[in-house]
């Protein structure tokens, strides 16, 4: 068996636990914790999915984003997340956004989104999950969006949207 995760329901309360190949395959309601992180300079953090990903490969993403394991904090996934695939530690989050959404090959997904302010920088890179990350300005991510939101994993491009103001496809919790 392989990576076992909470299965909930429309309203984020838990209601089984399965196999992440039968809840993505099923398309059932599970979570995720986002993080977008920004410099000294207010650029954020975007990070290039690996090319070996299933899930939207060679494609941006927030600057985390990771499936919290059963009975874990929307706060302690983003936080794991940060520091499995980028190797940063010890960072203050702020919850920002609780939303729901339909993402594609993802699924039905339930997701909170953290914002951070830091100097620090990744440390190590896990390149089973990232191929590079790369710091933008939020005018460089509306136009990267405009001209292709394909180049985005669907969530992040819905998330980043919300950030910047535009419309999106959220459902806001």
């Amino acid at each position: 068996m392989g990576e076992l995760l909470e299965v909930v329901d429309e309203k984020d309360n838990a209601v089984d636990i399965q196999d992440r190949e039968i809840v993505h395959s099923s398309r059932l309601w599970h979570r995720l914790a986002h993080v977008l992180l920004y410099n000294q300079n207010g650029e954020l953090l975007l990070q290039m999915r690996a090319p070996n990903k299933k899930v939207y490969p060679n494609k941006w993403d927030c600057s985390c984003s990771e499936h919290l394991k059963p009975n874990e904090a929307y706060d302690v996934a983003a936080k794991r997340g940060l520091e499995e695939e980028l190797g940063i530690r010890e960072i203050d989050l702020k919850e920002v956004l609780y939303c729901r959404g339909d993402y594609g090959d993802e699924g039905n997904v339930i997701s909170k989104v953290f914002v951070c302010k830091t100097d620090k920088t990744p440390t190590s890179i896990d390149t089973e999950e990232v191929y590079m990350y790369k710091f933008f300005t939020e005018s460089g991510i509306k136009r990267m969006l405009a001209d292709n939101e394909d180049a985005f994993a669907t969530w992040a491009a819905e998330q980043l949207k919300w950030k910047l103001g535009l419309p999106n496809k959220l459902e806001l919790l």
